[in-house]
């Protein structure tokens, strides 16, 4: 129910150049419904700052191999980083209210 949508690029396997944000938005979706709307926001929140500051979103040109961007999103997440929301509305606002509402 709940995963990204993309294959798995056996082709880049082990370089590092795989772009773990759509897993990462995927685990927030979760956290929504099952209605920990903070941590869904905070997930999505980092995510998208991360991805704001990246030169390129895939490959070497990235900045980022794989498991660091991975680990700079649990970091920001784990200690409570002050990022900003998500400008607009948030798709994860919608569904912890619906979970909420169950």
């Amino acid at each position: 129910m709940f995963e990204a949508i993309h294959g798995s690029a056996p082709d880049i396997a082990g370089r590092g150049w795989a772009n773990p944000i759509g897993a990462v938005l995927s685990t927030a979706m979760c956290l929504a419904h099952l209605g920990d709307g903070a941590a869904a926001r905070a997930v999505e929140a980092a995510a998208v700052h991360l991805l704001a500051q990246l030169p390129s979103t895939a490959g070497p040109a990235r900045g980022f191999p794989t498991q660091q961007l991975g680990r700079e999103i649990a970091g920001l997440v784990k200690n409570g980083a002050t990022v900003p929301a998500v400008p607009g509305h948030s798709i994860m606002d919608d569904l912890a209210d619906l979970s909420s509402g169950r």
